[in-house]
């Protein structure tokens, strides 16, 4: 991150936008900044209140998916307008994991406060597509593949991978 950023806050989550230009960081200030690439920041949106754990563009870099303080929120990157917001609960830690999917829309991904499962919602439609099966231990950390088809996620203290379909809940793959 540019040297200035640590004079201001922590960061917690950081995107590239999709042209590479850009970058969008999130920190414990509940500040979203975006930076271009020479490490100059170009302007701030101000969250009430909220650590920014995760975040990720639009595949058209026009708008910028975040997750803080229980909410999935929806800005548009060129003036800071909020564009959409969904209540999602849980909290921010850990693995939360959120991406823009082609063709279904904002995805999210939380834990609820019982810790041993995930939930996929829809920003947009404000839809909770599906929850996952309690994992023994709770999932330590979840990340969505490139074109956010499935979500993969493992369990604490544990070497269980699974991978689900993001869409429907389907677990797609179990390793070992």
């Amino acid at each position: 991150l540019p040297k200035g950023w640590r004079d201001e806050a922590t960061a917690y989550s950081l995107a590239y936008s999709p042209d590479g230009r850009a970058l969008a960081s999130g920190g414990n200030d509940g500040a979203i900044r975006f930076w271009d690439v020479q490490g100059r920041q170009t302007s701030v949106i101000q969250v009430p209140g909220a650590l920014v754990s995760a975040m990720d563009y639009a595949s058209d870099g026009q708008s910028l998916l975040t997750l803080a303080g229980g909410f999935a929120r929806i800005w548009s990157v060129r003036d800071g307008k909020l564009l959409a917001k969904l209540k999602v609960g849980g909290g921010n830690f850990p693995a939360p994991a959120v991406r823009f999917v082609l063709g279904a829309g904002p995805l999210v991904v939380t834990r609820p406060t019982d810790h041993s499962r995930f939930v996929v919602h829809n920003v947009e439609s404000g839809k909770r597509l599906f929850a996952s099966p309690a994992h023994e231990k709770g999932p330590a950390d979840l990340s969505f593949s490139p074109n956010g088809r499935f979500v993969a996620s493992i369990e604490f203290g544990s070497r269980t991978l699974h991978i689900w379909d993001s869409l429907t809940g389907a677990r797609v793959s179990t390793c070992p």
